[in-house]
């Protein structure tokens, strides 16, 4: 579920070339508060180093990844987890599980029975000395030994000779957002440093890679979900609900508790639970399209919470209220805007309130909606995401219909340079891909 609220922001952070470590957490802060918090950043960053990897080195057969016992170590934990999809993976834990710091950590540490992970604790220098063939064995090393919290002079045991098994390694060397060691805010090197040969920087590169590429090798940035600015009042609860991966959505106006539901999918309770928790009063239950799969509860969830049903005027559905392209629905001061996307179905909408974008089954991440159903044209979907939706700002966060994607929602620019619909260049291009 993604809880997104207002959190009193300097838009300054959001232009940063590097980052301070201090920045950092405070970016990392704003981001919890609009709903995207430590579990989801550290899920994110894990993904993206396993992708890294995975594209740097295809042919390499033993991947080795060191982890020390906070966060740093838990983006290992989850590299190391959809890294054994594709590699023999070997996980060195430079501490007892017990002394892992965080709890998102934790749980990534404890997802890792049965993934295929071939697992080894060693919090002190003699069970490290005991795996030292492995190490030396590995064709790639991943560094998650220490991260941001790193403040230069000389690396405790058995982190130390951790450092130096890496370095005296020939295998290629991938740092997670800085190589251990390395102080992120003055660049002063602790004794030891991790020299890699490439650095996946989480969000933004650190002030310390200044001057220091002999460490930080080449750095790759990586997106990793942080949101730094929200639209002030609101929040959006993202639901799963059904047997087919759809996502309800609670949008609400903080000042007023106003309310809306957009699709309500296969089950009411679990988003009237949600609205009762948190003091909302639905004035709209919303379609983005007739499909059963988003429509089935619109009549049984709307008696349950009061609320007027709402969908599009081509609509098959009999609604208490009809919109067109471009009406308005108010929920306090905000205002969420209909845009009417047809394409999957005629009547399909999505709904903006000028930061977030429900797309229903126009748009999903890294896809998008069949048009081989009744009432669909890919030609008039190209024009859709194309003419409407990709005139929206960039940082506009696309959330989904279904929970198709390797995230739960993305910015419009993130997703516009993935995916294919988006990437297609003319309508013939796109009805092509449609037709595959």
């Amino acid at each position: 579920m993604v809880d997104k609220a207002d959190s009193g922001l300097m838009p300054t952070l959001t232009s940063l070339e590097y980052v301070t470590p201090e920045e950092m957490a405070e970016l990392e802060r704003r981001s919890a508060a609009n709903g995207v918090g430590p579990k989801d950043l550290m899920e994110n960053a894990g993904r993206a180093v396993a992708e890294f990897v995975e594209s740097r080195y295809p042919r390499a057969g033993r991947v080795c990844v060191l982890c020390g016992s906070g966060n740093n170590g838990g983006d290992g934990f989850v590299a190391a987890r959809y890294l054994a999809a594709s590699f023999d993976v070997s996980l060195v834990l430079l501490a007892t599980p017990d002394r892992i710091r965080t709890e998102e950590a934790r749980s990534n540490w404890e997802r890792l029975a049965g993934s295929g992970v071939e697992l080894h604790t060693c919090p002190d220098v003699g069970a490290l000395e005991a795996v030292a063939g492995l190490i030396e064995r590995s064709d790639v090393l991943v560094d998650a030994i220490l991260g941001t919290g790193v403040s230069g002079g000389a690396l405790r045991e058995p982190l130390a000779t951790a450092v130096r098994m890496v370095n005296e390694s020939g295998a290629p060397k991938v740092a997670v957002d800085i190589p251990s060691g390395l102080d992120p805010g003055t660049g002063v090197p602790a004794k030891p440093t991790v020299v890699a040969d490439f650095t996946v920087a989480l969000h933004l590169p650190k002030v310390g890679f200044k001057g220091n590429g002999g460490y930080t090798g080449e750095v790759v940035v990586a997106p990793i979900g942080v949101i730094a600015d929200a639209p002030l009042g609101v929040r959006v609860f993202q639901i799963g609900v059904g047997p087919m991966q759809n996502f309800a959505y609670l949008v609400i106006d903080e000042g007023s508790r106003e309310g809306m539901v957009i699709d309500s999918g296969w089950e009411i309770e679990p988003i009237v639970a949600v609205a009762k928790e948190n003091g909302i009063k639905a004035k709209y239950v919303c379609a983005t399209h007739g499909h059963f799969d988003h429509v089935k509860t619109i009549g049984a969830l709307a008696d349950a919470l009061g609320a007027k049903t709402v969908s599009h005027e081509e609509s098959p559905l009999a609604s208490d209220v009809r919109v067109k392209d471009g009406d308005v629905l108010a929920l306090g001061q905000t205002r969420v805007r209909v845009v009417h996307t047809p394409g999957h179905t005629m009547d399909s909408v999505c709904y903006y309130d000028g930061k977030d974008l429900f797309t229903g089954d126009t748009l999903f991440i890294g896809a998008w909606g069949r048009t081989d159903l009744p009432g669909g044209s890919a030609a008039t979907l190209f024009e859709s995401l194309h003419d409407k939706i990709m005139s929206l700002p960039r940082e506009t966060l696309i959330y989904p219909g279904h929970d198709y994607g390797d995230v739960r929602f993305r910015s419009l620019g993130e997703e516009s340079a993935r995916n294919p619909a988006l990437l297609a260049r003319t309508r013939r291009e796109f009805e092509g891909l449609s037709q595959d």
